[in-house]
């Protein structure tokens, strides 16, 4: 009886948990495109060190308009035994370098154009760098983008992609 009393007081004292926002991710993507630093909006987000590159406003007053800059290097080295298939013993060492530079502009919601350059270099390699190994400043791949109109369940009714690229990736 004691506990049938008890029950429904301390059922009505429980407060509902405010729904809160989730904290935005901070996470760098395999595919650069994927990024997304809107959140950078807000100057209460900026705690890393990049984070002034990877959000720089366009237009005063409208946080939709922004450029990301971000880049990546690979430098690795490579060494070869037998490189001339046994026809004499002899080791072929050498120095890969890749350097990728990304541009992200979005114009508001709904229209975006990402860039992304890329350059291969190849450092020491006895007989000299193999095609698939040296690019220099060759444009990786670029798009534009824009969506027109949200229905009510956020999906663009009307979408325009455009994607090219000048080189074939290695």
């Amino acid at each position: 009886m004691v506990v049938s009393l008890v029950t429904p007081r301390l059922s009505r004292g429980q407060s509902v948990p405010a729904s809160e926002s989730p904290a935005p991710e901070r996470i760098y993507h395999l595919l650069r495109e994927d990024d997304d630093w809107s959140f950078l909006a807000d100057p209460a987000e900026r705690q890393d060190f990049w984070d002034p590159i990877k959000y720089i406003r366009l237009r005063p007053g409208r946080n939709d308009w922004f450029l990301s800059i971000g880049g990546e290097a690979r430098e690795v080295w490579e060494q070869i035994g037998n490189d001339n298939w046994g026809q004499q013993p002899f080791m072929n060492g050498y120095f890969n370098e890749r350097y990728m530079l990304y541009f992200d502009v979005h114009y508001g919601k709904h229209v975006r154009s990402f860039v992304e350059l890329k350059s291969g270099l190849n450092s020491y390699r006895i007989g000299g760098p193999r095609p698939i190994d040296e690019k220099n400043s060759i444009s990786k791949q670029h798009f534009s983008k824009s969506e027109r109109g949200m229905n009510a369940t956020g999906s663009s009714l009307e979408r325009g992609d455009t994607s090219w690229s000048m080189a074939p990736d290695a």
